[in-house]
């Protein structure tokens, strides 16, 4: 759902109306669903570093790309221990918050310790190492699918570039689906492409064309 929405519509509004929609068929509290959704997006972050790492590695980036890389991959591992911290030492974390909530008001306390229960009890199933495994292998098959998508329809219209190239610009159209833009990433999405393939010498004509081919494909 929450994909559907964030392609069809620009603002970055399909997280909200994911939480909206399970909370009302499943009854579930928004802060649970919040969390799992927060659980999902650290995931893909995680994912996403691992990916920027590779290419720090792999390739020559310019200076300020490399450093912005570097920032990135500190700032999903923060975001990584964050949550395993909030997972794995929940309990003591619902202490220290009730703790600090007896110096609000009575009816607050309430309201504060269920959704601070809500929100740490959806994050249980990172406590599971089946579950957990699972959810770190699907983010990261993610990514593979995509990289694969990229460099099979490289293949497929016959131009030299390999597993690098597809990673770089799995990496560039991810970055560019960040900002607000028209429904389906439509001229963007060619744009990224054709601006990615340029620094590997891949021409406009070509670069566009593929862009074509990989949007009707991926999109």
């Amino acid at each position: 759902i929450g994909q559907t929405v964030n392609t069809a519509l620009p603002g970055r509004i399909g997280e909200l109306a994911r939480m909206y929609l399970v909370c009302r068929r499943e009854g579930l509290s928004k802060a649970h669903v919040m969390a799992t959704i927060v659980v999902e997006k650290v995931a893909d972050l995680a994912m996403f570093a691992v990916s920027i790492g590779l290419l720090v590695v792999a390739m020559s980036l310019p200076a300020w790309m490399a450093r912005s890389g570097i920032a990135f991959v500190w700032t999903a591992a923060i975001l990584v221990v964050s949550t395993l911290t909030l997972t794995f030492w929940h309990k003591e974390i619902l202490q220290l918050i009730e703790r600090a909530a007896l110096r609000i008001p009575r009816r607050w306390v309430i309201r504060v310790t269920r959704l601070a229960e809500a929100a740490l009890s959806a994050l249980r199933s990172l406590r599971s190492w089946r579950r957990g495994f699972l959810i770190w292998l699907l983010s990261a098959a993610v990514l593979a699918f995509s990289i694969l998508t990229n460099y099979i329809v490289f293949v497929a219209m016959r131009i030299s570039l390999g597993l690098i190239a597809a990673l770089f610009l799995a990496v560039v159209l991810r970055i560019g689906a960040a900002p607000p833009s028209l429904p389906g990433k439509v001229g963007l999405f060619h744009y990224l492409v054709v601006l990615a393939l340029s620094l590997f010498g891949i021409d406009k004509t070509t670069a566009l064309g593929y862009a074509f081919v990989l949007y009707a494909v991926a999109v």
